[in-house]
């Protein structure tokens, strides 16, 4: 669903623990404020307060064991996720880009075009937005 007043698609429940899991996994330990940062660059937003959404999100990862805590607002993704889980959170997040991706050029506030999101899952792009330019050159960065 897209925000109203914004071309951001909007992010809740499965789909945002599924997108803030896999930034953590590419990028890194991050805190919740540099998640809201790469939501926001990523095409997408949260309802109500961005650092409580996106909290509440990593507590329900963290019962399931796929991010820790590393101290107050840092989080980081564990390894051992099951390659089935891993597979299914990749795909989501890969779908939900490229609606991100729709909704920004429909309001004409992208510059990236479609065929980034062409080709096999080694090809897809993996971090948020920003990390489309390895998928033209076709390097998998993981």
């Amino acid at each position: 669903m897209v925000s109203p007043m914004s071309d951001l698609l909007l992010l809740r429940g499965t789909d945002l623990r599924y997108v803030l899991t896999r930034h953590l996994q590419l990028h890194g330990p991050t805190t919740v404020a540099e998640l809201a940062v790469a939501l926001g660059a990523g095409g997408f937003t949260v309802a109500g307060r961005p650092s409580k959404a996106i909290s509440d999100a990593l507590r329900w990862e963290r019962a399931h064991d796929r991010v820790r805590p590393l101290g107050r607002g840092r989080y980081a993704a564990t390894w051992g996720i099951p390659r089935a889980t891993e597979y299914r959170i990749r795909r989501r997040v890969l779908a939900l880009r490229a609606q991100a991706w729709w909704c920004r050029s429909e309001a004409g506030t992208t510059t990236i075009g479609p065929e980034n999101f062409a080709g096999s899952p080694a090809e897809q792009p993996l971090g948020h937005m920003g990390d489309l330019h390895f998928v033209a050159a076709g390097v998998d960065h993981q």
